[in-house]
């Protein structure tokens, strides 16, 4: 085993780890060999200092600071005790003869893990990546389903897409369906699990009642909503009338018919987004809630600096999950309003269903979808970015 001086030229590479770097097993084995060395030959500093390296032939290895290790790749004494060290801040280790095997599929892994991944990649490649490379190509060409021939423009498609108003119209209409669909769903699935996480005389009774709209097809409940908000004989206008108001135009209207898209979609997703609530809230430690109601906390208190942060891995994932259903949500938006009136209701998604299969603008369809893909992408690594800091995992 080899010591080295850290040089101050050192370069920011040594301080970053990649999964496909170094096997676990293999990283274990160098830990080991690092706390030997390191608890043998030097004085006392925190152990947030230490960083490691592999060395093979002038290329080296780099794993990360132990620190930000699991604990399972931690020596018990590690862990419990500080190491010693001597202003040494990274460590080299000469691969054996045993140890090139491996360095050998550090970069391309072994071969018969193809073998076992093949039965997903056949599936996965015949009806997502390649149908996702033929749209992207599409979105280039001037094609309408049936000319044998398809033109290609170029970008002409995406600057068309850009300068229509009806474009923007519909992005817009797409991120407050989102808004309006994600918020209440989160609170409403927050809600009933906190009423029913109380092991009450029918809890499940009720339960099952509140998820029964996730297992019904959005078709049949969008059926059963379009007879709802019925002007003249729905059970929407009849409650209003018992009450003394006027009906509205629901369905019929630009003013309510998002709203009466974005009703529909909250009652079918709210009960899902209760499940998952219980489950969470079952995993919250009591002694935790006890520890603050010894303190002297308030139950809101409780909830909002115990519960809340606790539950935050499932609101992230709900969050997310919530919002690409609603860029995908077309079902209830096609029974309901058909994207009207006066597009009102028309997604993203809709108005590539309307230029595809109405207008048979496949090229400018393939750059719509485009798009949408894109802005989901975004979205899910923006969220993911800012979940580092506002997601807390219970270790």
């Amino acid at each position: 085993m080899k010591l080295q001086q850290w040089p101050p030229y050192f370069p920011e590479s040594a301080h970053k780890f990649t999964s496909d770097t170094i096997q676990i097993k293999r990283l274990r084995e160098i830990i080991n060999k690092l706390i030997i060395a390191v608890k043998n030959n030097f004085e006392e500093v925190p152990l947030e200092f230490y960083y490691g390296e592999t060395e093979y032939q002038n290329e080296r290895i780099h794993f990360i600071p132990w620190d930000k290790l699991s604990l399972d790749l931690h020596h018990q004494n590690i862990i419990q005790n500080k190491v010693k060290y001597q202003k040494i801040n990274y460590i080299q280790i000469k691969l054996n003869k045993s140890e090139v095997a491996m360095k050998k599929f550090k970069r391309w892994g072994e071969p018969a893990a193809y073998f076992y991944v093949l039965p997903a990649m056949v599936p996965l490649t015949l009806f997502w990546l390649a149908p996702m490379v033929y749209i992207v190509y599409l979105s280039f060409t001037d094609w309408d389903f049936m000319s044998p021939v398809k033109t290609w423009v170029g970008f002409e498609n995406y600057k068309e897409l850009f300068a229509n108003e009806e474009f923007y119209k519909a992005l817009k209409v797409t991120l407050l369906f989102g808004l309006g669909m994600v918020i209440p769903t989160m609170t409403g699935g927050l809600a009933l699990a906190l009423i029913l996480s109380r092991q009450g005389r029918g809890a499940g009774v009720y339960r099952a009642i509140l998820f029964s709209p996730w297992v019904t097809p959005t078709v049949a409940v969008s059926i059963v909503w379009s007879w709802i908000f019925e002007p003249r004989s729905g059970l929407a206008n009849s409650i209003l009338i018992g009450l003394g108001a006027d009906g509205l135009p629901w369905l019929q209207s630009s003013k309510w018919a998002l709203l009466c898209v974005i009703i529909v979609s909250v009652w079918k997703y709210v009960g899902w987004a209760m499940v998952f609530y219980l489950v969470a809230l079952q995993g919250v430690p009591k002694d935790l809630r006890e520890a603050a109601f010894m303190d002297g906390a308030g139950e809101w208190s409780i909830f909002k600096s115990v519960t809340l942060p606790l539950i935050s891995p499932t609101s992230f994932f709900l969050f997310i999950i919530l919002w690409l259903q609603s860029f995908q949500a077309y079902d209830q938006i096609s029974i309901l309003t058909q994207g009207g009136p006066s597009g009102s209701t028309r997604t993203l998604l809709y108005m590539y269903y309307q230029s595809a299969f109405d207008s048979f603008n496949v090229g400018e369809a393939s750059a719509v979808a485009l798009v949408l893909v894109f802005i989901s992408a975004l979205f899910s690594l923006v969220s993911v970015t800012m979940s580092r800091r506002s997601v807390h995992y219970l270790q």
